[in-house]
């Protein structure tokens, strides 16, 4: 049985209610490879990358530099679209090094919950840009079924259900959160639901604000700081 980017962010969005440090260090590591995997089919898709690049070391690093140096012809605003992800996802990708790595620093919700809202906007901006492009391959003969990010599985299960989303726009930045974990709200932001099915993008797609991952709060400010210098760690 498979799974989607989707049902990684689902299962980040259930982890970031938890009590437990350990519990939102986790849900923001899957957040981050929930775009990991969104970003490397999207790359996969429009020939930045050879599908084989998984079994290669330092795949991550990799996809990264691939989506910041992008070159995507035919496709409006790709090249742009692109490079922007791979900013973000670069970005993801330093926070996760922190939730995983970094256990001598207390990681609190507010972190985890920007990672998934940076998670999410990487998702829907990948699949806008493989629903434009599996446009422009349908007209000219091609098959993009099998790069399809999402398909649904025949029969999901009632639980999986998403609700539909409401519309995007600037995101506030994420209250502030005690230290200690134990102490920290429960409900301060309910998770922001995926869309269940892709949906054309609306004519103005184009003109829409950059796209930027979710601000920093101090107490991830502080923890990135401690950690540079330091080599960096994971793939």
């Amino acid at each position: 049985m498979s799974i989607t980017s989707k049902d990684l962010l689902r299962l980040a969005q259930r982890l970031a209610g938890s009590h437990l440090e350990v519990d939102l260090r986790d849900a923001g590591n899957r957040a981050y490879f929930a775009a990991f995997h969104a970003s490397l089919q999207l790359s996969v898709a429009l020939g930045l990358l050879a599908p084989q690049v998984r079994e290669q070391e330092g795949h991550h690093k990799r996809l990264i530099r691939a989506m910041q140096t992008a070159k995507v012809p035919g496709v409006d605003q790709a090249d742009f679209a692109v490079r922007r992800l791979g900013q973000a996802l670069r970005s993801l990708r330093d926070q996760r090094n922190v939730s995983e790595y970094r256990l001598d620093k207390s990681f609190v919700r507010s972190q985890a919950k920007q990672m998934i809202i940076t998670g999410e906007r990487i998702l829907n901006e990948v699949e806008r840009i493989l629903w434009e492009y599996r446009g422009r391959d349908v007209a000219e003969g091609g098959a993009m079924d099998s790069l399809w990010l999402e398909q649904e599985p025949d029969d999901p299960s009632p639980g999986d259900a998403v609700q539909p989303q409401g519309e995007t726009g600037p995101l506030p930045p994420a209250p502030p959160e005690a230290s200690d974990v134990e102490q920290a709200p429960v409900g301060a932001a309910s998770p922001v639901p995926l869309p269940d099915a892709i949906t054309p993008p609306p004519a103005s797609a184009h003109a829409e604000a950059p796209f930027s991952p979710a601000p920093h709060t101090d107490d991830e400010k502080n923890g990135q700081g401690d950690n540079q210098g330091k080599p960096e760690c994971g793939q």
